[in-house]
């Protein structure tokens, strides 16, 4: 089990999600019915060597800004308030483990 207490290496990468950016009522139609605007924000994510996943607390415009952040986490821990606990990454170790298998 995951404890974000024991020391492990981590990889430090880049992960994209598509979010609402805005809203503009004037853009919105029946599949869009409040005018939602979406666009990719980028994110610092680690991963350790059993799949577990932790996020860095912050949204980013581009994946350049995002991987310039990441090459400044190269060696550290990512405990803290500032990390999120996610997913496990998939057929991981870690997402076997917590699926069950």
């Amino acid at each position: 089990m995951f404890d974000p207490n024991t020391p492990a290496p981590w990889e430090i990468g880049v992960h994209s999600y598509v979010k609402i950016v805005g809203t503009d009522t004037e853009c919105a139609d029946m599949s869009n019915p409040r005018g939602h605007i979406y666009g990719t924000l980028w994110v610092v994510v680690a991963r350790d060597e059993s799949g577990y996943q932790r996020e860095y607390d912050l949204y980013l415009g581009t994946q350049e800004e995002a991987e310039r952040l990441a090459n400044t986490f190269t060696g550290w821990d990512p405990n803290g308030d500032d990390w999120i606990t996610i997913d496990p990454a998939y057929g991981s170790p870690a997402y076997l483990d917590q699926a069950g298998v």
